[in-house]
C-alpha cells in the first residue's frame, strides 16, 4: 500500500481516518432505505462530516497532500455512483446538485474555519475548530427553536428542510442564494484571518493597520462587508429566517378567541377577501376543540395558544417550511396549518400536540425517551388518540385490529424501537400508536395518561412492562368484528411501504409537484414531459413494482390531460401486474381516459368495475357520481371539459349551474352542486338534509348517507340539537360513522348553542 501510494504512507493514522471518513460514512448509509442514492437526506448527513474533516484536515500544521482532498470531496459521490448499477438513481442531476449545494459547499466551510482556527496557532486547533464550528451553528438552533420556522440555513449543514415525511424536496434559489452568499463570507474571513496570522508574525503594527496596509486583505474585507450587506437586504425576500413579527406583518389577519374562562387562542392569517367571514367558522371549531382536548387530557391549557392559518400549501411551505404536513411546535405552543373547513379532525390532532406539550416538563415540550431524544411513538400517539378521526366508518381500534389480523401491524416492541416508527408507513405508524394509547387512556385513566407523557416511560406509569401492555392491549381488538369488505379496504390502505422504504420517492414528489405548477400554468406538455421522463429513467429498474406502475399511471394521467388518450391507455399495464387496490385505480384511470376520448358507454363498463373494487366509500361515491353524470348531456359535458380535468379549472361553476338549472328536480344533481358550493364555504345542511331522504328513495344509498352525514355536521355545528338526534337515529341503524361520531356531534351541539366570545382584527 505504501509503495503504490506514496502520500498516503506518509499520513498519520488521523490524517488517513479523517480522509477516509466521509467516504465510509457513505458505505454505510448505502444499507439506509433512501439514504442509498444521492439526493437530499444522504448530503444532509453528508455535509457537517465533510465539513468538519476538511477543518480538521485545515487546522493542522500543514494543509494535507492533494489525494487527501479529492478522497474528501469525491469518495462519497464516487461510492453513489457505483452504488447506481444496482439501485435506480432517478434524479442525477438534482443529486449531483444537492452534493454541490450541501457537501461540497461544507468542505469549503470546513477547510475555512480551519484555516482561521489555525490562525492563533496550531496548538489546540481542532478545540478551536469544534469552538467556531458549534458557534455558527448556534444562531440557527436558536432561531429554530425560537421562532415559527422548522427550516433552517446553515454553514455547515446547508439546507435543513425540517420536516420529515416531505417528499417533493428539490432545489430552489433561496438555497443557491444562500450558498453564494455565505461560502464567499467563509472564504473572505479565512484569506484575512491568514494574511493577519502572517503579518503578525512579522510586524508589530495593530491588526487593523495591517489590513489597510495590505491590498489582498482589503479585497477580502470588502468581499466580506458586501456579501453580509446582501445577507442583511436579501434576508426578508428570501426568508432565511423570519421571525414571529415578520411572519405576522404577512399574515396580517387576527382573530381573538376565548374558548372558555381563562383559555386564549390567537390566530394569525392572510386578510384575503372572505377572512372575516370564515372568522366566526375558525373561532366556532377552535372553541369546540379546545374543550375536546380539555377533557380528554383533564385539563385545560394555561398559556395562549397561537394558530398561523396560512392560505394554502406553498404559502406554508415558504413561510415556515412544511408543505405536505401540518404542524405544532408544542414549546412555543404553535400549531401552523391551512385551514381544513370546520369539523376536520387535523385541526385537533396539531392542537392535541400543544396539550400534550403542557404535560411534558422539558425544554420541547414532547415525550422524550430515557429524557434524551423524542419519542416519536409516544408523541404522534397520543395526538391520533385525542384527535381520534373516523375514516371510512372505521376507528383506529378497528384499523389496527383489521391490521392484526392482515398480518400487516408491527409489533409495539419493534414500533418502540429508535428507528421503528419510521420503518413502517405513517398510516400504519399512526394508527397502531393512536389506538394503543387511547386504549391505554380508557384503561388507565387521565393521570397514568399525564405521568407517561411526563416520565416517556410505561413502565414507571402503570409498573407493567410493555409486553403486558401490548399483550392486553391485541387481546382488547380481537372483540372487533369486521367484515370482508372492511379488511380488504384495510389492505389497500397499509399495503403500501413507509417514505423511505419507496424507491424515487423524492423524485416521484418533486415531479408531482412540478407537474401541478405545469397545469396550473395550463402547459399540459410540460407535464407530459415531466412524468415521460421519469418513466424511462425507472421503467427497467422498478418494473412490475408499485413504485413503477405509480409513475406509469401519472404518464397516463399527463397524456390524458394533454388530449392523448389513446397514447395514455397505450401505458396503462395488464391486470396480471396489480393487486386489488392498483386495478381500481388503473380501471378508473382507464375509464376517465375512455370518456376523454368520447366513448362513455364504455367508460360506464370500467367506472361500474372500479366502484366495485373494496376501496374506500368516498372512492365509490366518486366513481358512482361519474355514471351518473355521463347518463345527462349535460353531466358528460361536465365531465369532459371540466371534472375529469381539473375542478378548479375557469368555468366549472357555470358548468355546475347549468347541471342544476336543467334537472331541478334530480336530487343527485341537486347533490353534487350542494356539495361542490359546501366545499367553497357555503352552509347548505339544509339542502342537504332535504336532499338526502330523496336520494335513499332513488335507490343511492352511499350518496343518501353521505349526504345526511354532512347535514347532521350542519346541525352540530348550528346548535339545532333536537334534529341532530333525529338525524343521527336514522344513520345509527346502517351507518358505523353515527355510532362513533354521534357523541361527539351531540357534545358540540351543546357547546354551539353558548355565545362565542372572538375579537376581529387587522395588523
Amino acid at each position: 500500500m505504501g509503495k503504490r501510494d506514496p502520500d498516503m504512507a506518509r499520513l498519520s493514522r488521523l490524517s488517513r481516518l479523517t480522509a477516509w471518513l466521509p467516504t465510509l460514512v457513505a458505505l454505510a448509509m448505502l444499507k439506509a432505505p433512501s439514504f442509498d442514492i444521492l439526493d437530499y437526506h444522504c448530503c444532509l448527513v453528508l455535509s457537517p462530516i465533510m465539513g468538519l474533516c476538511a477543518g480538521s484536515l485545515s487546522a493542522k500544521s500543514t494543509l494535507g497532500k492533494r489525494s487527501q482532498w479529492l478522497l474528501l470531496m469525491l469518495g462519497p459521490v464516487g461510492v453513489y455512483v457505483l452504488n447506481s448499477l444496482f439501485v435506480p438513481w432517478c434524479a442525477p442531476m438534482t443529486g449531483l446538485g444537492f452534493y454541490a449545494l450541501g457537501p461540497l459547499c461544507s468542505v469549503f466551510v470546513g477547510a475555512c474555519m480551519g484555516v482561521i482556527a489555525r490562525a492563533w496557532g496550531t496548538r489546540w486547533g481542532q478545540a478551536r475548530l469544534m469552538l467556531i464550528a458549534t458557534a455558527s451553528t448556534l444562531p440557527a438552533l436558536w432561531h429554530f427553536y425560537w421562532q415559527p420556522q422548522v427550516f433552517a440555513y446553515q454553514s455547515l449543514f446547508g439546507w435543513v428542510a425540517g420536516a420529515l415525511y416531505e417528499d417533493n424536496l428539490d432545489l430552489h434559489s433561496r438555497y443557491l442564494t444562500f450558498r453564494l452568499i455565505n461560502t464567499p463570507v467563509w472564504l473572505c474571513g479565512a484569506a484575512i484571518a491568514h494574511i493577519l496570522s502572517q503579518r503578525t508574525a512579522r510586524s508589530s503594527s495593530p491588526p487593523w493597520q495591517i489590513l489597510l496596509q495590505d491590498r489582498r486583505a482589503m479585497v477580502a474585507l470588502s468581499v466580506l462587508l458586501s456579501a453580509l450587506f446582501c445577507w442583511r437586504e436579501l434576508q426578508p425576500a428570501m426568508g432565511w429566517r423570519l421571525t414571529k413579527a415578520q411572519m405576522h406583518q404577512i399574515l396580517d389577519g387576527r382573530i381573538h378567541v376565548t374558548p372558555a374562562p381563562g383559555g386564549e387562542i390567537v390566530v394569525a392569517m392572510s386578510s384575503h377577501a372572505r377572512w372575516r367571514s370564515e372568522a366566526h367558522e375558525i373561532a366556532d371549531d377552535l372553541r369546540h376543540v379546545w374543550i375536546e382536548l380539555s377533557e380528554f387530557f383533564g385539563q385545560a391549557l394555561e398559556e395562549p395558544v397561537q394558530v398561523f392559518i396560512y392560505r394554502n400549501a406553498r404559502q406554508k411551505q415558504e413561510l415556515m417550511g412544511a408543505h405536505n404536513v401540518e404542524m405544532a411546535k408544542p414549546w412555543l405552543r404553535q400549531i401552523h396549518l391551512v385551514w381544513p373547513g370546520w369539523g376536520r379532525s387535523i385541526v385537533r390532532h396539531e392542537l392535541a400536540h400543544v396539550f400534550a406539550g403542557q404535560l411534558c416538563v422539558n425544554w420541547l415540550g414532547v415525550p422524550l425517551r430515557n429524557g434524551l431524544w423524542p419519542d416519536p411513538v409516544l408523541i404522534e400517539g397520543v395526538a391520533v388518540a385525542a384527535e381520534w378521526p373516523v375514516r371510512d366508518g372505521l376507528t383506529p381500534h378497528q384499523w389496527s385490529a383489521a391490521m392484526h389480523r392482515l398480518g400487516l401491524a408491527p409489533s409495539m416492541s419493534a414500533l418502540f424501537e429508535p428507528t421503528g416508527f419510521f420503518q413502517q408507513s405513517s398510516a400504519r405508524s399512526y394508527t397502531i400508536a393512536g389506538s394503543f394509547l387511547r386504549w391505554f387512556r380508557d384503561t388507565y385513566g387521565e393521570l397514568s395518561l399525564r405521568q407517561l407523557m411526563q416520565r416517556g416511560s410505561l413502565s414507571q406509569a402503570t409498573d407493567r412492562s410493555l409486553e403486558q401492555l401490548s399483550a392486553q392491549w391485541e387481546h382488547f381488538l380481537e372483540g372487533f368484528q369486521l367484515t370482508d369488505a372492511q379488511l380488504h379496504r384495510a389492505s389497500a390502505r397499509f399495503q403500501r411501504s413507509g417514505l423511505f422504504f419507496r424507491p424515487c420517492s423524492l423524485e416521484i414528489g418533486r415531479c408531482r409537484e412540478r407537474a401541478r405548477k405545469a397545469w396550473r400554468q395550463g402547459d399540459d406538455q410540460r407535464a407530459v414531459a415531466i412524468w415521460g421522463r421519469l418513466k424511462d429513467d425507472i421503467e427497467s429498474a422498478a418494473e412490475g413494482r408499485p413504485i413503477g406502475l405509480d409513475v406509469q399511471r401519472a404518464y397516463a394521467f399527463a397524456l390524458g390531460q394533454a388530449g392523448q388518450s389513446t397514447a395514455a391507455l397505450e401505458q396503462l399495464p395488464q391486470a396480471s401486474t396489480r393487486t386489488s387496490a392498483q386495478l381500481a385505480n388503473f380501471e378508473a384511470l382507464r375509464a376517465d381516459l375512455v370518456a376523454l376520448h368520447g366513448d362513455f358507454q364504455a367508460a360506464k363498463v370500467l367506472w361500474r368495475r372500479a366502484a366495485s373494487e373494496f376501496t374506500s366509500e368516498g372512492w365509490r361515491r366518486m366513481q358512482l357520481a361519474k355514471i351518473y353524470l355521463s347518463n345527462l348531456p349535460e353531466g358528460r359535458r361536465l365531465l369532459r371539459d371540466s371534472w375529469l380535468r381539473s375542478r378548479n379549472k375557469p368555468g366549472h361553476f357555470e358548468r355546475m349551474r347549468a347541471l342544476t338549472s336543467a334537472y331541478p328536480d334530480d336530487p343527485m344533481a341537486q347533490y353534487l352542486s350542494a356539495l361542490w358550493r359546501r366545499s367553497r364555504g357555503s352552509r347548505l345542511g339544509a339542502d342537504l338534509c332535504k336532499i338526502g331522504p330523496r336520494l335513499g328513495a332513488l335507490k343511492y344509498p352511499l350518496f343518501a348517507d353521505a349526504a345526511m352525514k354532512l347535514c347532521a355536521i350542519d346541525q352540530a355545528r348550528a346548535g339545532q340539537c333536537r334534529r341532530l338526534h333525529e338525524t343521527l337515529a336514522t344513520l345509527r341503524h346502517k351507518s358505523s360513522w353515527a355510532r362513533w361520531m354521534g357523541d361527539r356531534l351531540q357534545r358540540r351541539c351543546k357547546v354551539a348553542q353558548r355565545p362565542l366570545t372572538y375579537e376581529v382584527s387587522r395588523r
